[in-house]
């Protein structure tokens, strides 16, 4: 019953809202061929040969994010806001992210003043696959449609400069060499594709394109929803960073949450924890004599 009613959402919704939500998406970044472009049941490898490899000079760090951070055990969440006048509207619902979601990051050497600066580049460094959860919400034509997605970014984000802590002896959380505690992160938009099965299969899905995207930046551009800065943690290596933006859905899913939602911000939370499943995936070592932020393994 749930498959025929899935099947039906899906036949009313692919003239109104594929065109409407979709066909924009695949006209640009998401239609390309590009790794990012087209519809996506899993994320890539991060050894795809498809991806764009770190510089010359950089180190390579790939980032799980399944996996609790360390300093306060949080995990990597998507709060999903359904918009205002939806079926599913008032019933928010949390979901995690699997573990095939990863983000690259290129790590530059120490610079003179021993900080470091890590850049993630376009065209699928970065992929968020949420868990096939079911929205249980907006009546039986909405109920059991699931949540799962796959967000992979098709544009590149912004340096990110790290400095020590402000007293490793007290805290390993990188600083700015203003003193301020944060880490960001600034990627340029992402394809997801909606209306999976949690099978593997991509028929009746379709893609909604996001555009830039802002983690770790606390109260500035989150739409007045109040997150804390992002935090990276030099000891293990790790981060976490925090965003608050509509997310536009397409198909089924943008029938129950609304396809704009751009008043309606979800909060997607990423932890990232170097992938202990690639070998030699370490993170970098911070340039502090006293070894107190030092992560095991680290690279200088």
């Amino acid at each position: 019953m749930a498959l025929t009613l899935r099947g039906a959402r899906l036949m009313a919704a692919v003239a109104a809202t594929l065109l409407a939500g979709a066909g924009p998406a695949l006209a640009g970044r998401c239609g390309t061929p590009l790794i990012s472009g087209g519809l996506k049941a899993s994320c890539p490898s991060p050894d795809d040969p498809g991806l764009p490899g770190c510089p010359p000079g950089t180190t390579r760090v790939v980032y799980r994010l399944d996996k609790p951070f360390p300093p306060d055990g949080s995990v990597s969440s998507v709060l999903v806001n359904p918009a205002a006048g939806s079926p599913c509207a008032g019933a928010p619902k949390t979901v995690g992210l699997l573990s095939d979601s990863y983000i690259i990051g290129c790590w530059l050497p120490k610079d003179p003043r021993g900080c470091r600066t890590v850049h993630i580049f376009n065209n699928g460094t970065m992929c968020l696959h949420f868990a096939p959860d079911p929205l249980g919400c907006g009546g039986p034509a909405c109920s059991n449609l699931s949540i799962e997605q796959v967000a992979i970014s098709n544009a590149g984000a912004a340096d990110r400069h790290l400095c020590r802590p402000v007293d490793p002896a007290t805290s390993c959380r990188s600083a700015r060499l203003n003193g301020a505690e944060m880490f960001r992160l600034w990627i340029g938009g992402l394809c997801s594709t909606m209306d999976l099965d949690g099978q593997g299969d991509t028929n009746g899905a379709c893609i909604s394109q996001w555009g830039a995207t802002y983690w770790g930046y606390g109260a500035v551009k989150q739409r007045g929803v109040p997150l804390d800065p992002g935090w990276y943690d030099w000891q293990t290596g790790t981060f976490k960073v925090a965003t608050a933006a509509g997310r536009p859905q397409c198909g089924a899913l943008g029938q129950c949450l609304g396809q704009d939602g751009r008043n309606s911000p979800w909060i997607v939370t990423l932890v990232g924890v170097p992938d202990d499943r690639i070998p030699n995936n370490n993170p970098p070592c911070l340039d502090d004599s006293s070894g107190l932020c030092q992560a095991p393994g680290c690279f200088q």
